[in-house]
This record gives structure tokens, C-alpha cells and sequence, in this order.
């Protein structure tokens, strides 16, 4: 779990720093030869000395609450002494509002969750609308550029045709941080005096005593649906 949220958090924060967007080719183009101010840390924790603000303009599927609220968020906050100001938007019709956010050439500092396809980020990168980000990886983000090394597929995946890349990958690498899984209640278990489950028909069993044997203490039959 550690090494899952490091890395999340490693993925979330590279992108506070170097995954803005210009307003302009000029503005663009100035940032990425710029580099970082002096209020910037290039190792360690906060990113920043003196607090900053971005804008994140995000999709948001519908079971999830406003990212202000999310306690991740509030956290790598801390951590990083960047401020988030969320753009929430719903997941229906996102991609129309993020076409007018393209069209209105005011970008926000960064685009989350915001699945940038080839052909967006070559024509908007090409406008100077998005920064290219590769060589700022290869000096800012060694934890990302190991994985490269590791995983060839994943850069050549996110490398745009024009040979650049505009956006970063979300990555989990242990099966097990994914969230297509199941759960096994322990108290129950330990109240009815069961194993943890490990093949099919041991799964059936611990289903079974769930719903004939009130683990819940509730003195009814359990409902499966």
C-alpha cells in the first residue's frame, strides 16, 4: 500500500508541477525554457517553499464527491504546499465542456482525469496550447522515468505521433490497488469461526454461514442480491 501511494502521489504531484497548460504559444513556450522559480524544491517535501495555486480543471464519474473534499487531496495539499482549485465537472458531457475549454484558448493549469487523446494533444501541443513534458520527466521525475526504463510500453503509449508527450498516465502497478475486487467481512469470519476463503467452493461455504448463521448479531437470515 505504501508503495502504491507513493507512487500515486508521486503521478498526482508531477502533475501539479509540470503538467500546465499556457495560455498562449508565447506563455508555453517561455515555461517549459524557464524552468522552475527559486520557490521550487526539486527533491523532498513541500514542492514549493511559499504556498502557490493552481487551477484543475477534472472530470468526475458519478460516484465520486467534489475533489476539494476528498481527503487524498487534502493531504498531498499539506504535503506539497500547492493549493487545488477544482474545476468539477460531470462525466456526462465533459467532453463538451472541455472543447470549449480548448476553444476559449484560457486553459486551466491542468487537465485531470481528462483522457487527452493522440489526436488533442498533437493539435493543441503544436498550437503551444500544452507544454511538452519529456524532457521535463527526464530531470524532475526519476521515479517516473525508472518506470519507463522498466516498462518501455507505458512511454511509447502516452508519446504523442509528433514524437512528444502532453499527459501523463494514471499507473497501478499491483493487482491488488485496483478497485475490481471483492471484500470479505473479518469480524464475521472470526465470529463464526471461519477461515479467510482461498478457492471457489471454500468461498460458497463462508457465503452459506454468512446468510443461515446472523453474523451481523441481527437474529434474521441474511439477503443475497
Amino acid at each position: 500500500m505504501n508503495k502504491i501511494l507513493s507512487l500515486v502521489l508521486f503521478l498526482v504531484l508531477v502533475t501539479l508541477i509540470i503538467a500546465g497548460c499556457s495560455k498562449a504559444q508565447e506563455t508555453s513556450e517561455r515555461n517549459a525554457s524557464e524552468g522552475p522559480s527559486d520557490n521550487f524544491n526539486k527533491e523532498g517535501m513541500p514542492i514549493v517553499d511559499e504556498e502557490i495555486e493552481l487551477k484543475f480543471f477534472a472530470r468526475r464519474s458519478p460516484v465520486n464527491g467534489p475533489y476539494k473534499d476528498m481527503s487524498v487531496f487534502k493531504e498531498f495539499e499539506k504535503l506539497s504546499n500547492i493549493k487545488i482549485e477544482w474545476n468539477d465537472v460531470p462525466q456526462d458531457g465533459f467532453d463538451e465542456r472541455k472543447n470549449l475549454e480548448y476553444a476559449a484558448k484560457k486553459l486551466p493549469d491542468a487537465f485531470y482525469k481528462a483522457e487527452i487523446s493522440h489526436a488533442e494533444a498533437v493539435k493543441y501541443g503544436s498550437s503551444g496550447l500544452f507544454i511538452p513534458l519529456e524532457d521535463l520527466l527526464e530531470e524532475y521525475a526519476p521515479n517516473l522515468t525508472a518506470l519507463f526504463e522498466q516498462y518501455p510500453e507505458i512511454k511509447s503509449s502516452i508519446t504523442a505521433p509528433d514524437g512528444h508527450i502532453y499527459a501523463l498516465p494514471a499507473i497501478v502497478e499491483l493487482d491488488a490497488a485496483r478497485t475490481e475486487k471483492f471484500w470479505v467481512n473479518k469480524d464475521w469470519l472470526d465470529k463464526l469461526g471461519l477461515e479467510e476463503p482461498t478457492k471457489p467452493e471454500e468461498l460458497v461455504d463462508v457465503l452459506t454461514a454468512f446468510k443461515n448463521d446472523d453474523p451481523n448479531g441481527n437474529a434474521s437470515k441474511m439477503k443475497f442480491h
